[in-house]
């Protein structure tokens, strides 16, 4: 049987692992990328902001979604996730 200690110790790792989803999660929802007159534009909560070909400068979608996951992952480190 768990002590109090140990119950107590699993709760806030299951608060912390909880934390981290719910931020992920919202960072996935905040950041996306749409098309909007033929071009791929990065957007924030709904609202265009800058056409990615402003900041990947190649056509590869790749580096669109390798830039794109890095916002997300700083995010992410920023709210504690």
């Amino acid at each position: 049987m768990k002590s109090i200690k140990e119950l107590w110790e699993d709760f806030k790792e299951s608060q912390r692992k909880s934390k981290h989803r719910r931020i992920a999660m919202r960072a996935n929802e905040l950041f996306q990328v749409v098309e909007r007159d033929g071009q791929l534009w990065f957007v924030h909560q709904s609202a265009l902001f800058c056409p990615c070909s402003m900041i990947c400068k190649t056509e590869d979608n790749k580096a669109v979604v390798e830039f794109l996951n890095s916002v997300r992952q700083l995010y992410i480190e920023r709210h504690g996730g």
